[in-house]
């Protein structure tokens, strides 16, 4: 398709055209027998517990507090059925499309205004000027849960959050020339680096390191800790089992 879009002066007719009579276009089967480990598309209800047990969301007890459990467990269902879900009333008899129609199967889970739904969950969650209970101190978690040591190298924070949010972690690299064999690329590492520490500083990761080891602009720390989420926890893997 790449040569039809040079070969026809770059007009896009052709290569629609030259898709819909590709057997690419009817070829959905691809991919549909290789549901391995990190493999499997999340759904909206697990995305979304899923995400609420892994920070501890506290959430509160129907038994003390009625009208905030009510809050709470309306919040979590709004944004499932704003990804897809209504939970417990699918659209026909046969339940959800995602677990009976083949051969999508669970990707049916995503389309454009899913997937953007998906994302804005993963945005509001980060982000402490959103509304909502569904939320996530992204400078406590840290402070709770990674040693200094290891938070206060913006490299090493990097590949640890790596290993605590996502399912594939195999020999991880910042180095483009010797990551082979890892599950994610050194070119998105590096991408998650970038976006984590931006281009305020002139020596951003040892800015970072000064901030965190002598809490100083602790406001600063906390955006930063906000991108870096927010960039981790809408990668396709995070998405996936």
């Amino acid at each position: 398709m790449a040569n039809t879009f040079v070969a026809n002066n770059y007009k896009i007719q052709p290569v629609i055209e030259n898709l819909l009579r590709s057997q690419h276009f009817y070829d959905a089967i691809i991919g549909a027998t290789d549901d391995a480990y990190g493999g499997i598309i999340k759904s909206p209800l697990e995305l979304v517990i899923d995400t609420i047990r892994m920070f501890n969301i506290p959430v509160p007890d129907a038994a003390t507090d009625l009208e905030g459990f009510y809050n709470f467990t309306g919040e979590v269902l709004n944004e499932v059925d704003r990804q897809g879900m209504k939970f417990y009333q699918p659209f026909d008899v046969a339940g959800y499309e995602a677990y009976h129609q083949f051969p999508i199967f669970h990707r049916s889970w995503i389309n454009v205004n899913y997937l953007t739904n998906r994302y804005e969950f993963i945005s509001k969650l980060t982000n402490p000027m959103a509304s909502g209970m569904i939320k996530v101190d992204v400078l406590q978690f840290v402070r709770d849960n990674i040693p200094a040591n290891i938070a206060s190298n913006a490299r090493l924070l990097v590949l640890e959050l790596c290993k605590y949010f996502l399912p594939v972690t195999d020999n991880l690299t910042f180095d483009t020339n010797t990551d082979d064999t890892a599950s994610i690329t050194a070119e998105r590492l590096n991408y998650f680096l970038t976006t984590f520490l931006s281009d305020i500083d002139p020596d951003p990761e040892a800015a970072w390191t000064d901030r965190w080891t002598n809490n100083v602009g602790m406001n600063t720390v906390a955006e930063q800790l906000e991108r870096l989420f927010n960039v981790m926890l809408q990668t396709p893997e995070y998405q996936l089992h």
